[in-house]
């Protein structure tokens, strides 16, 4: 087992140790994304964006959701000439953050940081919700990938499961 556990971590590890260019790369998608998203009313609009534009994160300074928002706020903001502004709204298992964007007006303004908690494990959760995750919000780009391992002590006595 510990074998197996070394493997994995030498594996995840390896995943994680991505090289400064993919990082820089995979960023650079995803603002492209972002961007090209947002510009698509381009004809319709003189130019967007004009003022300041708000990333709501549903949760805390601090938090991996939040680095994330603040790295896209960044390069978002370099390549717009604009503000872009991280606003924290952590809470009620997102459930304030998504009712704040849902409510925002319809314009590219407001965005939403949104998790699976937000899009699906809270219609599953909450009787009812302050907003309808299927057509509340329109996807804009995908920014983040997230891998999630189970691990525990080495020593534990378990027998490796074939995949």
């Amino acid at each position: 087992m510990k074998i197996a556990l070394t493997a994995l971590f030498r594996a995840t590890n390896t995943t994680f140790r991505l090289r400064k260019e993919l990082i820089q790369l995979f960023f650079a998608c995803a603002i492209g994304g972002i961007v090209r998203s947002l510009c698509v009313s381009a004809a319709v609009a003189d130019e967007y964006p004009s003022r300041t534009v708000t990333i709501v994160v549903p949760f805390s300074p601090g938090a991996v959701t939040d680095v994330l928002a603040r790295i896209v706020a960044e390069k978002l903001s370099s390549r717009f000439s604009q503000p872009v502004v991280i606003e924290n709204k952590p809470g009620a298992g997102t459930l304030l953050a998504a009712d704040t964007v849902a409510n925002a007006a319809p314009d590219g303004y407001t965005l939403l940081v949104a998790t699976s908690s937000t899009l699906s494990i809270n219609g599953t959760l909450y009787k009812s919700l302050p907003y309808d995750p299927a057509n509340s919000f329109v996807s804009a780009s995908l920014v983040m990938l997230r891998a999630v391992v189970l691990v525990t002590r080495p020593d534990l006595p378990l027998e490796p499961r074939p995949t």
